[in-house]
């Protein structure tokens, strides 16, 4: 069953048949599976750059050229939580983390998030002598501070897709005084999901040297989600017509 993350290749049947297991270690086991269907990166929707481990890793490999990538799972309503790793971090600013709904993405795929029409983003100036800038819908506004992000950093994402609020926050402590729980302080706000058009999850970067893995439930979260925040998972989206779980 793959259970045991100290002995993937356990056979649990009692008949003592393990299989060997080779270049996998215990941060390689999910509970993702065909019953239990977690958002990933979406390799149909992604700029120039390469998705590893299961597509929830995000290596950008090309410099001087913004490139984005989306998750799968689209949020039409309801409050969800996720987290990534900055793995490593590139010499640049030019990092940007945000929501777009289904007529932003693929205008976005090879220039950054909130540079068109449905998308909004927060950008860190964790390198770069500038404060953060957040952006909606193409035009760019300045905030009052610097956010830096260093490799190993655990960032929190907490997104109200009914109210299109977005929390943006680095090992557990949430920027300009945000507080999901309590709806207050969201970096950026505007873009909500709606039927038929949902809002995706998406990164864009700049520079090369950038690795950011992404974990939306697949894997035990670092921190613990805001109240009243789910993980973004197939069963949390709210049942279509059909009683289906997902988006169209």
């Amino acid at each position: 069953k793959f259970q045991d993350s100290s002995a993937l290749g356990d056979d649990t049947s009692g008949n003592g048949n393990d299989l060997s297991a080779t270049n996998l270690a215990s941060t390689d086991q999910t509970t993702d599976s065909p019953t239990q269907n977690f958002a990933t990166l979406d390799p149909n929707r992604k700029g120039t750059m390469t998705l590893l481990e299961g597509n929830l890793n995000a290596d950008s490999t090309q410099a001087g050229a913004f490139r984005s990538v989306f998750a799968t799972l689209g949020m039409v309503s309801g409050k969800y939580y996720w987290e990534v790793e900055a793995d490593a971090i590139g010499s640049g600013t030019f990092r940007l983390y945000g929501i777009a709904t289904g007529g932003g993405t693929t205008a976005s795929l090879n220039t950054y998030i909130g540079a068109s029409t449905d998308t909004m983003c927060f950008q860190p100036r964790g390198n770069g002598s500038d404060v953060d800038d957040v952006y909606f819908n193409g035009t760019a506004t300045a905030l009052s501070s610097q956010t830096t992000i260093s490799a190993g950093d655990i960032l929190n994402f907490a997104y109200d897709s009914t109210n299109g609020h977005l929390w943006f926050g680095i090992n557990g402590t949430y920027v300009y005084s945000g507080d999901p729980a309590n709806g207050t302080n969201p970096v950026i706000s505007g873009i909500s999901g709606s039927s038929g058009n949902p809002a995706f999850f998406g990164m864009s970067f700049y520079d090369t040297n950038e690795l950011h893995i992404c974990n939306f439930g697949q894997r035990s979260f670092t921190y613990t989600p805001p109240t009243g925040f789910v993980a973004l998972q197939q069963d949390n989206l709210p049942e279509t017509a059909k009683g289906i779980s997902g988006l169209v």
